[in-house]
């Protein structure tokens, strides 16, 4: 009985152990290996309701005034979980209501930590992508550098922009600066289901006219047309981009 008791611990033992090494050797795969896409944009232009619709559910929270108060990363993961993280790796979890709150500066993160991660069982994720959710421009000048030191790290940056106010100074300044930090860039004209047949011509030139000025051999700057009603239920193109975006970086990686 004894014998048979001391197996059954060892082979519990060794699940676990099986277990943890499978997924110190997922997080180590993923830490060296990620492709980082970065959504950035002043605030309240749909960077977390983009994010929400390429995922298919609102994991993320949002809302008409600044949301995102700290950056959030989002990787994939066999079941969904939140974590609080270090800038040394330090990992802490939470629950959905705790990374809600965070998220939205309602509480503060845990000394020690800086930025929130979402693991996320999402086939895109699952692509060796990280996803990153910024704050705002334009809303606090500390998170501002936050956001602008995250995107410049990143290998993608989407930038949103609200089709009623696209065009500002702020964001022919801001995509002349991602111009210059980053090669791939996609600028998303978001809610253009609230604008008539004329003014969505008119702001398919202005953006035309905005991203021609950054575009040259080593900028590539695509540009996508999105309907906020659902939220987002017409993403126009731009997940089968990322996903081809995605595609050449796999057959890169195999050269």
């Amino acid at each position: 009985m004894k014998l048979q008791n001391r197996v059954e611990q060892f082979e519990t033992l060794k699940r676990e152990y099986d277990e943890y090494q499978t997924e110190y050797l997922r997080r180590s795969k993923l830490k060296g290996k990620l492709f980082r896409i970065a959504f950035c944009g002043v605030f309240s232009s749909g960077k977390s309701s983009l994010i929400n619709a390429l995922l298919g559910y609102d994991y993320l929270p949002t809302g008409i005034n600044p949301i995102t108060k700290i950056v959030t990363r989002i990787r994939y993961g066999p079941k969904l979980n939140y974590y609080c993280i270090s800038n040394n790796g330090r990992m802490m979890n939470v629950s959905e209501k705790e990374m809600r709150q965070i998220v939205q500066g309602k509480t503060a993160l845990p000394k020690g930590f800086s930025e929130l991660l979402a693991e996320i069982p999402s086939e895109l994720l699952n692509r060796k992508i990280e996803i990153i959710d910024t704050p705002g421009y334009q809303d606090e000048e500390s998170l501002e550098r936050i956001t602008r030191n995250t995107v410049n790290k990143s290998d993608m940056a989407v930038m949103c922009c609200n089709a009623l106010q696209l065009g500002n100074m702020f964001e022919k300044e801001y995509l002349e600066e991602l111009s210059k930090t980053t090669s791939c860039i996609c600028l998303i004209v978001n809610r253009c289901d609230k604008l008539n047949d004329n003014e969505y011509i008119d702001v398919q030139k202005q953006a035309e006219q905005l991203i021609s000025q950054y575009t040259d051999g080593n900028i590539a700057i695509k540009c996508f047309f999105t309907a906020s009603c659902g939220p987002y239920k017409n993403l126009n193109g731009f997940d089968n981009y990322l996903t081809s975006i995605l595609d050449s970086t796999e057959k890169l990686s195999l050269i």
